[in-house]
């Protein structure tokens, strides 16, 4: 295991991360503070303090709130963070969980939102039509999100299993990103490594988002992800029509969105300008070349002010660079990715791990001869996963 390891985040302050995850200690605040003026941070105690601290005040009580008054997020009026309907903070603090209803039955989604919440998550990330050939390939029920591969007809045992998934999450004080589709449905292109099937028009996202807004017009913990590991670039069009959809099917509430980009990239080059978008998503990506806190750093400068996050660092236990002769990203790199994306800015991290994402297990064949099996280099089923080392340590970033 070893000694401290010493990381020098962006700040100028030098922080020291224990092997077994302590927190970082800052050695002299004053010249934290002052380094921290000279970079541009501007990470004052009115704005990161009361984001951190007041999470770790409130969370007892946060988590015992029952699902009906679990209040909606919203924008706070800095700009910089996100705070619930009642005024108090909310760090977010998210778990990647792509492929959760392709892949568990309604018990194992009940066994990994008990786990999560138990270890602090706040949001988990879930698609509700999955990557991994999603449109066609069945789950653990034998239905498909869509009849007849059309967004026009959705599935409703599909959608039935999304609705209990958010309503068990906000019985556990959990939120629920949910990105309508992921993104390479919405773009044409040609597969890589899964089925692709070009979906989404202007006209069919926004008559999708509609009925997804409506349909969870009363789920207080729905917040929206759209996008999906591609760029919006020449798709702008598609995107604004499925947020006014999803805006014009909730109302009379206001929904809180964001966009996932392709990795490494922000959501912020393109659509920052675009009303609809309520804050800023980065995707580190998965590879040793990508400074987080630098693309923090940079959304942060913007005008006019909107909070960011960073919604996919590199996952624990993932091959660096996808490939498996190059090492693992650890622990160590989850916690270095976290603190340097939060004291650059961020707003919240989200968390991932290599067999949560894709709810990996032995009876799931790789699907491409592309990828070395495992699949993706997995090492151990999904649930194994969620004690990884990291995964226990992210609370750390919420309470003392």
């Amino acid at each position: 295991m070893g000694g401290p390891r010493d990381l020098v985040p962006p700040t100028g302050v030098r922080v020291s991360i224990s092997e077994g995850g302590s927190q970082p200690r800052a050695g002299n605040a004053g010249l934290a503070v002052r380094r921290r003026r000279a970079y541009g941070y501007r990470m004052t105690a009115r704005i990161f303090c009361p984001l951190v601290l007041a999470a770790s005040v409130f969370a007892p009580c946060f988590f015992a709130r029952a699902a009906a008054d679990l209040p909606r997020l919203r924008v706070h009026e800095s700009g910089r963070l996100l705070e619930q309907a009642d005024g108090r903070p909310f760090f977010w603090l998210g778990d990647t969980a792509w492929e959760l209803l392709h892949r568990l039955t309604r018990e194992q989604i009940q066994a990994y939102l008990d786990k999560r919440a138990d270890q602090r998550f706040n949001v988990i990330q879930v698609v509700a039509l999955p990557e991994i050939n999603g449109l066609t390939s069945p789950n653990r029920y034998g239905d498909v999100p869509l009849v007849d591969v059309d967004p026009a007809t959705p599935n409703e045992r599909w959608f039935e299993l999304l609705d209990f998934t958010v309503a068990e999450a906000a019985r556990r004080g959990l939120y629920v990103a949910i990105l309508p589709t992921w993104g390479s449905y919405a773009v044409r292109e040609e597969p890589v490594l899964f089925e692709h099937h070009f979906l989404f028009t202007p006209e069919k996202a926004a008559s999708y988002g509609r009925w997804l807004g409506a349909r969870y017009r009363d789920r207080a913990n729905v917040i929206w992800v759209l996008g999906g590991d591609r760029a919006p670039d020449g798709y702008e069009a598609t995107w604004r029509a499925m947020a006014e959809g999803i805006t014009q099917g909730l109302a009379p509430h206001d929904p809180l969105i964001t966009y996932h980009p392709r990795g490494p990239g922000s959501s912020a080059p393109r659509l920052h300008a675009e009303p609809w978008l309520d804050f800023n998503l980065i995707q580190s990506g998965h590879t040793l070349d990508v400074r987080p806190h630098e693309m923090i750093a940079t959304d942060y400068a913007r005008t006019p002010a909107k909070p960011v996050i960073n919604g996919e660092p590199a996952y624990e236990g993932m091959p660096i660079g996808f490939r498996v002769e190059n090492g693992r990203f650890t622990h160590r790199d989850v916690r270095r990715n976290a603190y340097w994306s939060v004291f650059a800015g961020g707003a919240g991290i989200t968390y991932g791990a290599n067999e949560v994402w894709m709810m990996w297990s032995e009876d799931i064949e790789p699907v491409s001869a592309k990828v070395p099996p495992p699949f993706l280099g997995a090492e151990v089923s999904w649930g194994q996963a969620l004690e990884r080392t990291g995964a226990t340590q992210m609370r750390h970033l919420r309470a003392r």
